[in-house]
């Protein structure tokens, strides 16, 4: 049986190393008389002494040395889309695709949310032989864990939202409408996981006993492209409704938050959501401050309920609002990299998964496009858990909890 274990390890971060900010050395420029050739090179070797020895991802898990400290930077998620990481990315798919075709899977293909997403045929989990090894490149799965993992999925729905009814169609199917996608958003799907690659790309070696973390998954308002969304978050004046946003955000949250206390969780790992491709850039700004108030109205309701909240924010675009929001330890790791360390060290980890909001989690993670949601599919275990094609679970309505 998979069970993330516990941990009774405990450390305390001091408040003036909790949210370093290590790509603003303006302060430190401004009061140095050091010459200009030289101050480059010394912000360098501050950064990447900062990066791996006091970094918030050193203070919370202890990881002096680590897989992911070799590289002194983060990595901005669409480096995967026409960078040198696309290679990567083009790997882990080859092997999630190999993973499914010895499951049984037959792929096939449909239309949804304007591209091609791939499905299948013939995959039936319960008939695996629970000792016999599945492997997705060089990490392996045996049956029982994947039958394991597929018996984790709960699935949490706000009746003011969706129905389980609705639901289910969206979570079978997927969903091209507007109104759909609005209701995409009462769902909070979630499933044990474990880690294959980390945030770059680079497979992780599968160790005696696997370290699994709650993945919840569920989507934020899309005022960008859907329009009944635009037409929720701002009025005819063009003005940005910063009040029904803020509230929205923080109902997800919320149920984010209750959804992990149900399940035992101690340890929360988020990041921001709507706030990129989902939100027009005039409203940018707005949107930030809103998720900022809504994260924190959250805290106030249910954050005690944790041993720790974290935020990641590997491109440092968010620290300077979430830093703000008491109680809150911000990171510039991958949420995905410090979800996987958590549960090695024996945190149970919940992550959450801004996925997309047609209902189907990772759904473009077989095409070139490779965002957030598709580093879930294609980075861990998330497709034989919370897949309809994988794990017919999704679609019995009946199991499905109300909020």
């Amino acid at each position: 049986m998979i069970s993330p274990s516990r941990s009774c390890c405990s450390f305390e971060v001091s408040d003036h190393l909790r949210t370093y900010s290590f790509s603003k050395p303006a302060r430190f420029q401004q009061e140095t008389n050091i010459p200009k050739y030289l101050q480059s090179s010394i912000t360098r070797i501050f950064n990447i002494f900062f990066s791996v020895i006091a970094s918030p991802y050193y203070l919370l898990f202890g990881e002096k040395e680590y897989w992911m400290n070799a590289a002194p930077s983060p990595v901005h998620y669409n480096s995967f889309n026409n960078g040198w990481l696309r290679s990567s990315a083009e790997r882990a798919r080859k092997n999630m695709a190999g993973l499914l075709d010895r499951l049984g899977g037959v792929l096939s293909h449909k239309r949804l949310a304007g591209g091609i997403l791939p499905s299948w045929s013939g995959i039936d989990l319960s008939s695996l032989s629970d000792d016999d090894r599945y492997f997705c490149g060089d990490f392996y799965l045996t049956g029982r864990e994947i039958k394991d993992l597929a018996s984790s999925l709960r699935v949490s729905y706000d009746p003011s939202i969706v129905s389980s009814y609705e639901l289910c169609d969206i979570l079978a199917n997927g969903s091209e409408s507007c109104d759909g996608r609005k209701q995409a958003r009462g769902r909070m799907v979630s499933s044990l996981v474990v880690s294959i690659c980390d945030s770059r790309g680079s497979p992780i070696s599968r160790k005696e006993e696997l370290s699994p973390y709650r993945v919840y998954t569920s989507n934020a308002p899309n005022v960008a492209y859907n329009r009944d969304d635009y037409a929720a978050f701002v009025d005819e004046d063009g003005a940005f409704k910063k009040e029904k946003y803020t509230a929205e955000i923080e109902r997800l949250l919320s149920h984010f938050f209750e959804e992990a206390e149900n399940n035992a969780d101690d340890t929360i790992v988020l990041c921001g959501f709507g706030l990129g491709a989902y939100m027009q850039k005039e409203f940018s700004d707005a949107a930030t401050q809103c998720f900022a108030e809504a994260l924190g109205n959250a805290m106030n309701e249910r954050g005690n309920r944790f041993k720790k909240v974290i935020f990641a924010d590997p491109n440092g675009q968010l620290s300077s609002r979430i830093n703000k929001v008491p109680n809150i330890i911000v990171s510039n790791k991958s949420c995905l990299d410090i979800a996987h360390v958590g549960a090695e060290q024996g945190y149970k980890v919940a992550l959450f998964n801004p996925g997309d909001e047609s209902g189907i989690p990772g759904q473009f993670w077989f095409c070139g496009h490779v965002a957030l949601e598709e580093m879930f599919g294609l980075f861990t275990t998330l497709l034989l858990s919370q897949h309809p094609d994988c794990n017919q679970s999704v679609k019995e309505s009946w199991q499905y909890v109300s909020r």
